[in-house]
C-alpha cells in the first residue's frame, strides 16, 4: 500500500495501480478465509459439544435406573442433557 502512495506522489499513476492491486486483494482476502475457518472449527466443535451431551444424557439415564432401584427416586432427564430431581415417590 505504501508504494501505491509514494508512486501516486511521484506521478506514476499506472504504477500506483499496479501496486494497489495486491494490497486490496490482501484486504479482502482474509475476510473470506477467516469466515470458512470460523465455519469449519465450528461445525467440529459443534460436533464435539452434541458428542457430551449425547454422553450427559445416556449417563443420566443410567443413573436413573440406579436411583429408582435403590432408594425410590424419580429423576427426570430433559433433552438438553441436565438432569432436575423431581419428587421423592416410595415405590
Amino acid at each position: 500500500m505504501a508504494c501505491s502512495v509514494f508512486a501516486i506522489n511521484v506521478g506514476a499513476g499506472a504504477l500506483c495501480i499496479i501496486f494497489a492491486i495486491p494490497d486490496f486483494i490482501g484486504w479482502i482476502l482474509p475476510y473470506f478465509c477467516s469466515s470458512k475457518i470460523y465455519a469449519a472449527k465450528s461445525e467440529k466443535i459443534t460436533s464435539l459439544i452434541d458428542n457430551k451431551y449425547d454422553e450427559i444424557y445416556e449417563v443420566s439415564k443410567r443413573v436413573n435406573v440406579r436411583l429408582m432401584e435403590t432408594k425410590g427416586i424419580i429423576v427426570v432427564v430433559v433433552s438438553t442433557g441436565v438432569t432436575q430431581k423431581n419428587q421423592s415417590l416410595e415405590i
